[in-house]
């Protein structure tokens, strides 16, 4: 872009300096043409650095660009990395739900079948406890009446050593 600028001030000076109205013999004249001609090299000169400028600004953006791109790609890379995570977290959360799920419902059953065993058990306990008491109230009484037999026995018994003491004596 420089160069562009360059060749055209040669060529604008070019053209003030060869031209025959700018040619004049006064001094006048010479004057004015050179005031106009340090004025367009002035001008072009303000052009010059302003692409200057611009072409600086150009490649502080261009390089911001890149590092741009550069980070980008680098935070694409991540979030890939980071759905695929998620993702697989997504399946292994949804597996362990579903074990959840199936040990609640086995322990739910477990619960219903050993609370069933716990009432037959205590159906049987009760029934068993029942049949203890009735058993002891029966030994009790088979006792009473066996030490009431016996009590007879050996009050006959006496009587029959005392009756028949008598004849011996």
């Amino acid at each position: 872009m420089t160069k562009l600028l360059s060749a055209l001030v040669a060529a604008l000076f070019a053209v003030v300096t060869l031209t025959p109205a700018f040619a004049a013999d006064t001094k006048g004249e010479a004057t004015s043409a050179e005031k106009k001609s340090e004025k367009h090299a002035a001008v072009v000169e303000g052009w010059e650095q302003q692409a200057k400028k611009l072409e600086q600004v150009n490649a502080e953006l261009t390089e911001r660009c890149r590092v741009m791109t550069e980070t980008l790609a680098t935070s694409e890379g991540w979030l890939v990395h980071a759905k695929e995570k998620i993702k697989s977290l997504s399946g292994q959360v949804e597996q362990f739900q579903m074990d959840a799920s199936a040990s609640r419902n086995k322990f739910e059953e477990d619960f219903v079948q050993l609370n069933a065993t716990i009432e037959h058990e205590r159906a049987e306990r009760t029934l068993a406890e029942g049949a203890l008491e009735t058993i002891r109230g029966d030994y009790a009484r088979l006792q009473g009446q066996m030490a009431q037999e016996r009590s007879l026995r050996r009050g006959s018994h006496q009587r029959r050593i005392v009756g028949t003491g008598n004849d011996i004596r």
